[in-house]
């Protein structure tokens, strides 16, 4: 087993994860730097052909459910931009 046989295994898996990428929500969700670093943990699971749970249709669901999972947690406490603060009350109103 040498470097060849572990680059097929991540192809496979690439594959596979892309062809599952099928979601509207999962789309939206495949961007920054958490999809980035949930992809390549996804992808050191695999050490070679043989890694065959990463070829799995649920394990790369579950995969593409923690991407889409890290991209609503990075949406919330987003303030919004333009929204002025309530005014104070004038003295004497």
């Amino acid at each position: 087993m040498g470097a060849s046989t572990a680059f097929n295994g991540k192809v496979a898996a690439a594959s596979m994860f892309t062809l599952r990428l099928d979601e509207p929500s999962e789309v939206a969700a495949y961007n920054g730097d958490a999809a980035k670093e949930i992809s390549m943990d996804f992808l050191a699971t695999v050490k070679d052909l043989a890694s065959a749970d990463a070829l799995k249709p649920d394990v790369v669901d579950a995969w593409l459910g923690r991407i889409v999972d890290a991209h609503g947690a990075s949406a919330e406490g987003v303030a919004l931009v333009g929204v002025a603060p309530a005014a104070e009350p004038l003295p004497g109103a």
